[in-house]
């Protein structure tokens, strides 16, 4: 990131959440994401969601070096993972910091975790693990408004205004 400043020191011992996307137990066919055929969602949760056995071996591995699995969703193949900033790091291999940025919006600065360095998964969840998401929580959106000017405001369009393009 530009203009990133440290901001002193990051609690190691502090306990934060991530969220843990793990791979389908089968590839969505294509004529269910472009086509016209369809499924329930408890039909897709069971055929497409995350393998049973992938989520215990996850959740077991991950017990295993200190973290905790507060939460699973099987359908949407999500489980949601605590544990301190130092485990966290150490399970996935990367390096957290307490850094400040410009805040997207303009309005000054915002301090938040930044990770840095490459990030994996331990060897035992290669290809069960697809994402993990909430590390590094920088701000990654800001608000897309725009105020309704007088000019808009007072237009009205109707259909019968609009022409088509040729």
């Amino acid at each position: 990131l530009p203009h990133v400043q440290s901001a002193g020191q990051l609690n190691e011992n502090e306990t934060i959440g991530v969220t843990l996307i793990l791979r389908r137990r089968a590839a969505v066919p294509d004529a269910l994401v472009t086509g016209p055929d369809t499924i329930t969602h408890e039909e897709l949760d069971a055929q497409y969601g995350a393998d049973s056995d992938d989520i215990a071996r996850v959740t077991s591995t991950l017990t295993g070096l200190g973290l905790t699995v507060t939460d699973t969703h099987q359908g949407s193949r999500r489980m949601m993972v605590s544990g301190t900033i130092s485990a966290l790091s150490a399970a996935f291999g990367t390096t957290l910091t307490l850094v400040n940025t410009p805040h997207l919006d303009g309005s000054g600065e915002v301090t938040h975790r930044y990770r840095s360095g490459g990030l994996s998964v331990p060897a035992d969840l290669a290809g069960i693990v697809t994402a993990v998401l909430g590390l590094d929580d920088r701000p990654v959106a800001r608000p897309q408004f725009r105020r309704l000017t007088a000019a808009a405001a007072s237009r009205t369009v109707t259909p019968e205004t609009v022409t088509p393009e040729t």
